[in-house]
């Protein structure tokens, strides 16, 4: 845990610093506060997890009898790893992009008639919110 942690913590340290930058490139309508918890927590989902796994992997006896702390800390890093991706990152790849259906409009108008003109049959287009982060919206 004291090696891979404080180089992971310093990485999100680092890109808690751009935050100026990202918010003028990207147009990033995002507080600084949730920005940093955002940056520290994407560093932490991983790296707890494999700082647990590593420390059972490097801790496994010679001899097969006693493996008991070794497993615990493997078991330890698979439940981390499942708890993060489970609840955090899920969470925030729901509150970031999650879909919605484009039901009027000129953009879904356009697309229909592409769709029509290229002999393609088109059902239903969803778009996804930008306003707190500025990504592709394809």
């Amino acid at each position: 845990m004291l090696t891979i942690l404080p180089p992971a913590l310093i990485g999100a340290a680092a890109e808690l610093m751009t935050y100026p930058v990202v918010q003028r490139v990207r147009g990033l309508d995002l507080p600084r506060k949730r920005f940093a918890i955002d940056s520290f927590r994407g560093r932490v989902w991983l790296t707890v997890p494999a700082a647990l796994m590593w420390t059972g992997f490097r801790s496994e006896p010679i001899s097969k009898q006693d493996s008991s702390v070794s497993m615990i800390f493997m078991a330890g890093g698979w439940l981390a790893l499942v708890f993060c991706q489970g609840f955090w990152l899920r969470r925030r790849m729901a509150e970031t992009f999650t879909p919605h259906a484009l039901s009027v409009g000129e953009l879904r108008d356009r697309a229909f008639a592409i769709a029509e003109k290229a002999g393609v049959k088109l059902s239903q287009i969803f778009v996804y919110s930008i306003a707190r982060w500025r990504l592709a919206n394809a």
